[in-house]
């Protein structure tokens, strides 16, 4: 029978030659098989390995045939336990597990590639001719293998030590100096670490130590530097048409990204995401949300006052507009003034009724509602809630002859705790620090008057149209009102 399977081999082998299909070898290799072992010890055979690795395989060089799925499991988390790689980096060893450098054999994944072939009977006679040699599945983690190469390189010596471009507190982008260290030959070191994961057997290395200077030179991160200085320095203002937004440098240098790439430093460049941020807060100080009207109403519905002015909600429907432009600004270098857009949403009026006797006062106020009577005839200001008085009457001082304080019903739009009046072309007066002033139509205002002594004059050593008050009464009147009080002046 061996005289057989020789013969056999020696006619395939010049088969072979003759460029016979490789189906036909495996063939013939599996009759092969079939004559040594006999009919039925092929099918022993058959059913011996459907469950145990195949003959002349091999894992990492270690033979595993015959052994089952267990024994093979178990050999395999030995291997991968027991291999370490020795390295060595100017006289200075170190030795690293394949967790270490930051490897994992997937075992089952592993034991998976060993048996798939015994789902195969042919496969299973094949073997008998052909060794293989199963790699292991390796996992790599890169964040770890990284951080040991690192590590690694630690023993050289102190590192290379790269220019730096970086903003301080200021807002001012600053260069740190490069300086030359040392640095291992990495390459060497990874193909090391790769073949002792691959092969499951310990290893050693030594990695050479070379000189490096720094890529990034001093002169190249000022240039860098410069060029952000630059780019953060552009005036940038966008207006909503009252008040105006402008980043402050420190802002503008926040939203400046300089990036390192391969060694070498890139050119600064706007970080998109953060522009946005700052006109998405920009745009919310702007809108305005929508305050329904106010009307109070007699027993009939019939509408006596609009007690308050409706106002539209404003949202801001260009940021993304705005942002694109404050960013190509910044990288042309360029000042850039723009202007928010808005959706307007219009609220809807809402009634209320007044109080019993409205007709005995010169306001019809709902319950509860504060409002100021403004007495230019009696020279005094009282606060209401409803008709109830909570405060005053007050002595006033009014408009002078000429500069007659406006009659009429208003709401409080504006206040301040402090403001400079007049000042300005067209003002033939100049005060400065006014105190507890509540505008409530144009420019006619009630504010404290330190420069007075004497209240209830009428016009008589009268103001330019405001209303003056007493600094304590000015502050009570401030602190009680709010954005929207109505407030009627008469005679």
């Amino acid at each position: 029978m061996k005289t057989l399977l020789v013969m056999a081999g020696r006619y395939y082998g010049v088969m072979a030659r003759e460029s016979v299909k490789k189906v036909v070898i495996i063939t013939s290799a599996v009759i092969g098989g079939l004559l040594v072992l006999g009919a039925a010890g092929g099918t022993a055979y058959a059913l011996h390995y459907s469950e145990r690795a195949l003959p002349r395989t091999t894992i990492a060089g270690h033979s595993i045939s015959g052994l089952d799925r267990a024994a093979v499991e178990g050999m395999v988390k030995q291997l991968a336990d027991d291999t370490v790689l020795t390295i060595d980096v100017a006289g200075k060893t170190q030795t690293a597990s394949l967790a270490d450098m930051g490897f994992s054999i997937d075992v089952p994944a592993t034991v998976d590639g060993i048996f798939a072939p015994n789902a195969s009977v042919m496969q299973r006679f094949t073997a008998l001719t052909r060794a293989k040699n199963i790699e292991p599945v390796v996992v790599r983690d890169n964040k770890n293998r990284d951080s040991f190469i690192e590590k690694i390189r630690d023993l050289a010596g102190e590192a290379v030590v790269q220019s730096q471009v970086v903003s301080n507190d200021q807002g001012v982008f600053t260069v740190s100096p490069g300086k030359a260290g040392k640095d291992i030959d990495r390459s060497a070191l990874e193909v090391a670490m790769d073949e002792a994961a691959n092969m499951l057997a310990a290893h050693a290395v030594t990695v050479n130590v070379k000189e490096v200077e720094p890529t990034i030179t001093t002169d190249k991160a000022q240039a860098v530097a410069d060029e952000a200085n630059a780019m953060a320095s552009v005036d940038l203002t966008i207006t909503d048409g009252v008040d105006n937004y402008q980043p402050n440098l420190v802002q503008k240098a926040s939203w400046i990204t300089v990036k390192e790439e391969n060694g070498n430093l890139e050119n600064p460049i706007v970080a998109l995401d953060k522009v946005r941020e700052w006109v998405d807060k920009a745009a919310d100080l702007a809108k305005l949300d929508p305050q329904p009207g106010i009307d109070n109403v007699d027993a009939n519905g019939t509408v006596l006052v609009h007690a308050k002015k409706a106002r539209d909600g404003l949202t801001v429907n260009n940021a993304e507009a705005m942002t694109d432009a404050l960013s190509q600004a910044m990288t042309n270098k360029t000042s850039y003034s723009g202007k928010f857009e808005f959706d307007r949403h219009t609220p809807e009026n809402l009634t209320r009724p007044v109080l019993a006797g409205y007709q005995n006062y010169v306001y019809p106020a709902s319950e509860g509602e504060k409002w100021v009577d403004v007495n230019l005839t009696t020279n005094t200001a009282t606060a209401y809630e409803g008709y109830n008085v909570v405060h005053g009457p007050v002595l006033i001082n009014h408009g002078a002859v000429g500069k007659e304080t406006v009659e009429g019903t208003y709401q409080i739009y504006l206040k301040y705790e402090k403001q400079t009046m007049g000042c300005v072309p067209g003002y033939d007066y100049c005060v400065k620090d006014v105190p507890w002033v509540m505008y409530f139509v144009g420019s006619y205002a009630l504010h404290g008057t330190p420069w007075r002594e004497v209240f209830g004059t009428g016009q008589s050593e009268g103001s330019s149209g405001c209303v003056n008050l007493p600094v304590p009464e000015a502050k009570w009147f401030h602190g009680w009102t709010e954005i929207g009080t109505t407030v009627v002046t008469h005679h």
